[in-house]
């Protein structure tokens, strides 16, 4: 399950949809939130900047988080529109689930710009 307020006015919105791209790059159980949006502009460009949280669980947690954050520097995200110019991960925190399971959690900062199609 994941959730994102909305960045951008609009059913396209592409912070959703990079939420939804990196659960799937890491895999089907890890759950996301994108919790804060803040907007952003250069000289030449509009975007904004997403904080997203991964939520890895299981034995494994830290294991597949770490992988993830390993993979990111190189991923590329393609969402029409627009450009995902950087995904950093602003922080790793492990830590004890319910139970006997265990979560592990990536903070992400990722910078979006609208591609003006120049």
């Amino acid at each position: 399950m994941s959730q994102c307020l909305p960045a951008f006015p609009g059913p396209r919105d592409p912070s959703r949809r990079l939420l939804r791209s990196l659960i799937e790059m890491a895999d089907p159980d890890t759950t996301g939130i994108c919790s804060e949006i803040i907007p952003w502009a250069s000289a030449l460009y509009d975007g904004t900047v997403c904080c997203m949280t991964l939520e890895f669980a299981g034995a494994d947690a830290t294991a597949r988080a770490d992988d993830m954050a390993r993979r990111l520097p190189e991923a590329e995200f393609h969402i029409s529109g627009y450009i995902v110019c950087e995904v950093a991960v602003e922080g790793s925190v492990a830590g004890a689930g319910a139970g006997d399971a265990q979560t592990h959690f990536l903070n992400l900062a990722v910078l979006i710009i609208t591609d003006s199609g120049d």
